[in-house]
C-alpha cells in the first residue's frame, strides 16, 4: 500500500468520525429540545396558541376566554393540525415566569415605593414568550424583513411579512447598551398589551421577550388619520369616543376585581396612537405606571418626564430640585386625552399653529398652563365665577386657542367634542371627569346626534360636569 493510499484512507476515516460527531451533536440538540418541550407541557391551561401569526385575531373573543393572556384563535382553526404550545392564563401559576417589581426607582422616590404597595398580583408577573420569538426565521426572510423606523428612544421597528400577514418587530437599537431601566419599561409595555388583548382599542402584542416584541402593524399614522378631510363631524365624534374607550380600557384593566384604576398610560399624545386598518389604537406603554396604594387609598405617582405641550398643569409644575411632585395619574391621563380630542376636532395639535402670535416655545406653554388669568379661564372652562369662592390670584391656566368655528359651532357633534375637550383640560384634577364619565357622555352625545335630536349646547356641557 502506497503512502498516498494510506493518507487517503486516513482522511476518509477522520471524515467519517467527524460526520459521526456532527450527527451525535444534532441528535443531542434534538433530544434537549424535546426534553424542554416535555417539561413546559406540564403547565396546564385551557387555551392553546399557535406559532403561526396568520391565526391571530383580535375580535370575536367569547366572554369565557376574556382572561386569556394571548390573542384569541379563531374557532374554525382549532381543528387545523398545527403545533400548539400551552399558554398560561393571566394570574395563573407559572413556575417558569419571572416575578419581580417592574419599577426603576430613583433615590428620591424610595419613600413612595416603601410606603405604597402594588394593587394587583399581575403587576409583578411577567410571562415572556422567548422561545416563540426566537423561532422567528429572520435570516431566511431577507426580502420580507425591513427596517422602517429608528425614531424611538430605545427601539427600532422592523416590518416583517409572514404568510401574507404583516407585523412590527421591535428590537433594541444597536446604539443602546442594555440597562435595567429600559428593560423594565419594555416589560411593562408588553405586559399592558398582553393584558388588554381583548380590547379593540389597544395595540395587540403577539410575542415578546426582554426588550423585543412583535406587535400589530400600523397601517397608518393616527395624526394623519385625524387630519383626513373626509371625516365629517359625526365621524369625528366616533373617533373621539374610540379614544376615550381606549383610555377606559386602561383605567378599568382590573374591573370588576377592583374599582380603583391599577394602570395609567402616563404619556398620552397622538404620537403614541396608531391607525390599524381604519381604527385608532393606543400604543407605546413604555412609561405606563403600575399604580400603587397605601392600603387605604391610591397613591399619586412621582413626576418623571416633562413635556409641556401635552402634559397637565400639575405635571408641568414639577421643578428640577430634589423634591418630587406626586400627581393623580388617572387625571393626568384624562388631560392627555384632551389633547387627542382637540386634534380630532380641529385637525391640528394644540399649542402650535393655532396660537394668535404663532407657535409658542415649551416654556411659554408651561407658563400659560400654570398661570393664566381667571377671567379668561372662566369663559373657556365653563366654571361659574363666584368672587367669594375664587381669588384672582388663584392660577387656573389658559387653554390652547381654538377657532370659533369649533368653539361656537352649531353642529351637535362638534359641540359634544368641544365640551368633552374643555372638560379634560380643566386646571384642577378633581374637576376633570373620569374616563368612564367621558365614555358615557360621548356615547350619549353620539346617540343624540344619530337620532338627530335638537339638543342645546348646555346639554352637551352637562354630560361632562363633575359633581
Amino acid at each position: 500500500m502506497t503512502a498516498a493510499v494510506r493518507r487517503t484512507l486516513r482522511h476518509r476515516h477522520h471524515d467519517r468520525r467527524g460526520m459521526s460527531y456532527a450527527r451525535a451533536l444534532t441528535l443531542l440538540s434534538a433530544l434537549a429540545f424535546l426534553l424542554f418541550e416535555l417539561l413546559t407541557s406540564f403547565q396546564t391551561s385551557g387555551f392553546s396558541g399557535y406559532n403561526d401569526l396568520t391565526f391571530f385575531s383580535e375580535t370575536k373573543r367569547p366572554d369565557s376566554q376574556r382572561d386569556q393572556r394571548m390573542v384569541f384563535l379563531e374557532e374554525e382553526l382549532y381543528s387545523r393540525k398545527h403545533k400548539a404550545r400551552s399558554v398560561e392564563p393571566l394570574g395563573g401559576p407559572c413556575p417558569y415566569c419571572e416575578r419581580e417589581p417592574f419599577d426603576y426607582i430613583r433615590d428620591v422616590e424610595k419613600p413612595y415605593y416603601e410606603e405604597c404597595t402594588l394593587m394587583a398580583d399581575w403587576q409583578s408577573a411577567y410571562y415572556p414568550t422567548c422561545l416563540a420569538l426566537h423561532e422567528l426565521n429572520i435570516a431566511g426572510n431577507d426580502d420580507d424583513f425591513a427596517l422602517v423606523s429608528l425614531h424611538g428612544n430605545w427601539r427600532s421597528v422592523w416590518k416583517y411579512q409572514h404568510n401574507n400577514e404583516t407585523v412590527a418587530v421591535k428590537l433594541l437599537q444597536l446604539s443602546h447598551d442594555f440597562d435595567h431601566e429600559s428593560l423594565n419599561y419594555h416589560r411593562i409595555d408588553s405586559m399592558v398589551m398582553e393584558r388588554l388583548t381583548s380590547s379593540p382599542y389597544i395595540v395587540n402584542v403577539f410575542q415578546f421577550c426582554g426588550e423585543s416584541a412583535i406587535t400589530e402593524w400600523a397601517t397608518g399614522s393616527a395624526r394623519d388619520y385625524v387630519k383626513d378631510e373626509r371625516w365629517r363631524s359625526r365621524e369625528r365624534l366616533k373617533l373621539g369616543l374610540d379614544l376615550a374607550r381606549a383610555l377606559l380600557a386602561l383605567h378599568s384593566i382590573d374591573y370588576p376585581n377592583s374599582t380603583n384604576a391599577t394602570l395609567a398610560h402616563n404619556d398620552i399624545n397622538m404620537a403614541n396612537a396608531i391607525e390599524v386598518n381604519g381604527k385608532i389604537k393606543l400604543n407605546d406603554f413604555n412609561i405606563a405606571q403600575l399604580l400603587r396604594w397605601n392600603k387605604t387609598k391610591p397613591c399619586g405617582i412621582p413626576v418623571r418626564f416633562q413635556a409641556p405641550f401635552w402634559k397637565s398643569p400639575e405635571e408641568n409644575a414639577q421643578d428640577h430640585s430634589e423634591e418630587v411632585s406626586y400627581v393623580d395619574a388617572t387625571k393626568t391621563d384624562v388631560y392627555g386625552l384632551g389633547n387627542l380630542l382637540f386634534q380630532v376636532l380641529t385637525k391640528r395639535q394644540p399649542w402650535t399653529h393655532l396660537e394668535p402670535n404663532g407657535m409658542l416655545t415649551a416654556e411659554e406653554v408651561k407658563f400659560k398652563k400654570e398661570q393664566g388669568k381667571l377671567n379668561v379661564v372662566v369663559c373657556m372652562v365653563g366654571l361659574s365665577f363666584d368672587a367669594a369662592t375664587f381669588s384672582y390670584h388663584r392660577p387656573l391656566g389658559i387653554l390652547p386657542s381654538m377657532p370659533e368655528k369649533y368653539s361656537n359651532s352649531t353642529k351637535p357633534a362638534n359641540q359634544a367634542l368641544y365640551y368633552a375637550t374643555v372638560a379634560c383640560f380643566r386646571f384642577h384634577p378633581e374637576d376633570r371627569p373620569s374616563a368612564y364619565q367621558l365614555v358615557r357622555g360621548l356615547e350619549q352625545a353620539l346617540e343624540w346626534v344619530q337620532a338627530e335630536h335638537r339638543i342645546k349646547p348646555e346639554a352637551f356641557e352637562a354630560l361632562f360636569a363633575v359633581s
